[in-house]
């Protein structure tokens, strides 16, 4: 007997997607819907703010709901049996999957930075709500911290009536910033609040990175290329996330326990700028070398021109560089092209000429042997 197609899954998709996150978990999200040949439908926001999808007109076979969804949306799922996957903490009971961030690798990430720059001094500012995923990444990176002896400020929440003003926010924010030991590191909750941090930096007559160092978190280009100075930032894995979200739905709705009830995105790497190129330590020549060496303007630096920059001789430089970091500024100079070299490979699909080009290698094939020796495979194949 001839069984007819089955037509497409209809899926709802409901994300406040004012936020760089949510835009890349939708990415992934209709990649997959692409591959499956989903029919989608996306809630967006009216002008008055409130959103377009009836929970209770829900013609769907499954859903993918974020924080701020239109009231009762997920459990008019829940109660109708139609499968959800939440992107919110607090709605996991009944759903079929959650999606959650892996905040303790985003922490790991930004104390990593931070302390590779020599710092000892911390704080951090969190999301002005004080919300759940904002309390965690303090918590987290107070104990990589501790891990190490060491202990980090955090700027107090302040009341409701006082953070609805702008500019006693930020006035408040940047006495609170002056108050701190210099120099000192400033862990922002994600990009947004990283910008808060620097605005208020600058208004309290504070040097960014030189009195304060600001690193966010969602690696946010509009956000972080545009600050003055640029901002690095946390990249995390949200698109691919997004699409492995999808796929917990799509086994939910074929009557499947989905393989991934809980999908973590996570911190993947740091995207270094400006905000944090400054390096501390106790030996100010040294210091301002690694500054050199990791700016992005230094692609085509030699030792020569590090000395001729520094006005030191090569034997004062290379002693006094060893004993500060473990290594010498030649062997520093090539790990910083290769890494910029990775990112390239990582990031963009310039071809490998192109790349060592921009990096400062001779030729593709002598980047390719320094990077297979470094990382443990040839950029083609650490690409793919």
């Amino acid at each position: 007997m001839h069984t007819p197609p089955r037509r497409p899954f209809r899926v709802v998709i409901d994300l406040n997607l004012s936020s760089c996150t949510a835009q890349n978990h939708l990415r992934g999200i209709l990649r997959f819907a692409r591959e499956r040949g989903w029919e989608t439908s996306i809630a967006q926001r009216r002008e008055d703010g409130v959103r377009g999808l009836d929970p209770r007109r829900l013609e769907a076979d499954g859903v993918l709901a974020g924080r701020g969804s239109p009231a009762g949306l997920e459990h008019a799922a829940i109660r109708r049996g139609v499968p959800l996957v939440a992107f919110d903490a607090r709605v996991k009971r009944g759903a079929a999957a959650s999606l959650l961030c892996d905040n303790a690798s985003v922490a790991r990430l930004a104390a990593g930075h931070l302390l590779s720059r020599g710092f000892r001094e911390f704080a951090f500012v969190g999301e002005e709500n004080g919300i759940a995923w904002s309390r965690e990444r303090l918590a987290a990176f107070r104990r990589e911290l501790a891990a190490r002896g060491l202990r980090c400020a955090a700027y107090p929440l302040l009341p409701a009536a006082r953070r609805a003003d702008l500019a006693f926010a930020k006035a408040d924010l940047g006495a609170w910033l002056a108050r701190l030991p210099r120099p000192c590191a400033v862990f922002a909750a994600y990009d947004i609040r990283a910008r808060h941090v620097l605005e208020a930096a600058r208004a309290a007559g504070l040097g960014v990175p030189s009195d304060v160092a600001v690193i966010g978190v969602d690696d946010d280009p509009l956000l972080c290329e545009t600050a003055s100075p640029a901002i690095t930032s946390i990249a995390m894995d949200t698109e691919d996330a997004g699409y492995r979200a999808a796929a917990a739905l799509d086994e939910a709705m074929r009557g499947r326990r989905p393989a991934e009830p809980v999908v973590l995105f996570r911190g993947v790497r740091v995207v270094a700028r400006a905000s944090t190129a400054r390096f501390v330590g106790s030996d100010p020549l040294v210091a301002r070398a690694r500054a050199a060496i990791a700016s992005p303007e230094a692609a085509g630096l030699t030792v020569a021109a590090l000395l001729a920059r520094l006005g030191v001789s090569r034997r004062t430089l290379e002693l006094r560089f060893r004993a500060e970091t473990g290594t010498t500024p030649g062997r520093a100079i090539a790990e910083a092209k290769l890494d910029r070299a990775r990112d390239l490979l990582r990031d963009t699909a310039l071809p490998q000429e192109k790349i060592a080009a921009a990096c400062g290698f001779c030729d593709a094939s002598h980047m390719g042997h320094l990077f297979r020796r470094r990382f443990g495979a040839p950029p083609s194949r650490f690409r793919h």
